[in-house]
């Protein structure tokens, strides 16, 4: 059986995609790595609980920073939600593309 145009197009597509994604990937995972380790060290009051604890008990936190702590948790829950919900539409799109490919491979099978 031969593929139709578009499905031979969205193979080659797939491939292609499929080929540069481990660079890819790698470097984006290598990205929040440094911007983990960097805000760990420089910045620990965004990304370490247990030094905001140690700090709101010695008394060591300015009015300032708390304020701009309470002012920044909704805008980082937004955040993290908006986060989630693209986490699931590319999971879902990523499994549409999934179904299709199966069909496409079933029909070729059948043959």
């Amino acid at each position: 059986m031969h593929l139709k145009a578009t499905e031979s197009t969205f193979i080659n597509r797939r491939s292609s995609l499929v080929k540069y994604w481990p660079v890819a990937g790698s470097l984006l995972l290598l990205m929040l790595a440094g911007l983990g380790g960097w805000l760990w060290i420089d910045v620990p009051w965004l990304i370490n609980p247990w030094e905001v604890m140690q700090a709101l008990e010695a008394g060591q936190l300015p009015e300032s920073t708390l304020t701009l702590m309470a002012i920044m948790l909704p805008v980082v829950m937004l955040a993290c939600l908006v986060f989630s919900v693209l986490f699931v539409l590319l999971a879902w799109r990523g499994f549409a593309n999934e179904r299709r490919l199966l069909e496409i491979i079933g029909r070729l099978q059948a043959d």
